[in-house]
């Protein structure tokens, strides 16, 4: 894999190869980003390792050589389950310091271009709403997907990660971070660490469909898994051609089945947020909120659960409590794409906290 340092040079990086820990060094006064970075950057050893990690030798080698994983499923918004790999606590605890100097590095290589599993300096994490505002009224925004994303990333990718720079670690001090992240030889969906991994293993391919795009007059975003593009002119066939090549070079692989190209006459969708005049949500998105909240209001939560939830039996408190996150997490996307303040929204919300205060004996 190309070094990613030179791949951000080619597209007028603003970090420079070699220079990247000098420049923070040569800093008087340091930001908690910059002091996280650093901290994950000046690594050179074991002992280096043990100490950043903040347990035992023993500790920290049980979880690099027999690392203990549960698997749990989760149900998807549009139905189904995913099965994530969880890593057991102390582990997990590993991981989440991990990702967090992880993310504090990435900071300063990230392209503009990428919004999920991303954290800003000011520690406000970027969002659908920037991902999908870059795409508003456009003639045609195609949509594709990458498949299997985390899965795609094995660990000798993992490995390769840390052996090129910004952080240039050995080759025993990479495959133990690769072992300490990495689970059946490849990113487990469950693991703390796993989105900004991923971030990084994509870099290289970030820079050079920037570069692909700016050919083409296209504009360009990824959120995780999720490509956008659009543009004012027609796409012609090269542009894609050129892309799908670029994306199985990188080891990535396009699902096809997600792909789909949507001029203006038609509804736009960037995950989830509709960009055909301004991001807004889906009015079909509103419809079925309603729905829920108005079901709760005149039925009880037990049978709108019973019935939003497809159950053929009594709700279980686990199911309630499932379908009261659901209705949250929709009014909290509501919330964020329409703005804290919109008159709709509120209205919901306030129903919604109304149904929250009758006791479910009632």
């Amino acid at each position: 894999m190309k070094d990613i340092q030179q791949t951000a040079i080619e597209f007028n990086s603003e970090i420079s190869n070699g220079a990247f820990e000098t420049t923070l060094v040569n800093k008087k006064q340091f930001t908690r980003t910059q002091k996280k970075a650093l901290e994950l950057l000046r690594i050179e050893s074991d002992q280096d390792l043990i100490l950043f990690s903040g347990v035992s030798a023993n500790a920290l080698l049980r979880n690099i050589n027999a690392p203990v994983y549960s698997e749990k499923n989760i149900r998807k918004k549009n139905g189904g389950f995913r099965s994530l790999d969880i890593p057991e606590k102390s582990l997990k605890l590993l991981q989440e310091k991990l990702n967090d100097h992880l993310q504090s590095v990435y900071t300063y290589l990230r392209p503009q271009t990428t919004h999920g599993f991303v954290r800003y300096p000011n520690r406000k994490s970027c969002n659908i709403l920037k991902n999908a505002s870059v795409h508003t009224s456009k003639n045609y925004v195609l949509n594709m997907d990458l498949k299997d994303f985390f899965h795609s990333v094995n660990a000798l990718r993992v490995k390769h990660v840390f052996q090129n720079s910004p952080f240039k670690f050995n080759e025993h001090l990479s495959n133990c971070l690769a072992l300490l992240t990495t689970y059946k030889g490849r990113l487990p969906q469950g693991a703390p660490s796993s989105p900004v991994l991923s971030n990084f293993a994509a870099l290289s391919l970030d820079y050079k469909i920037c570069k692909l795009c700016k050919t083409y007059a296209i504009d360009y975003s990824r959120y995780a898994d999720d490509l956008t593009f659009s543009s004012q002119s027609f796409m012609p066939e090269a542009f894609k051609n050129e892309l799908n090549n670029l994306i199985e070079k990188e080891g990535f692989h396009v699902n096809a089945d997600k792909t789909r190209l949507r001029s203006k006459n038609r509804k736009q969708l960037v995950t989830g947020v509709v960009v055909n005049h301004k991001a807004n949500v889906d009015r079909t998105y509103v419809r079925k909120l309603r729905a829920m909240i108005f079901d709760s209001e005149i039925n009880g939560l037990p049978s709108a659960a019973a019935k939003h939830l497809n159950l053929t039996t009594k709700p279980t408190t686990d199911h309630i409590s499932f379908f009261v996150r659901r209705l949250n997490g929709m009014l909290a996307f509501m919330s964020q794409i329409r703005g804290k303040d919109d008159a709709l929204t509120l209205k919901m919300k306030n129903r919604f906290l109304n149904v929250l205060s009758i006791p479910l004996n009632q």
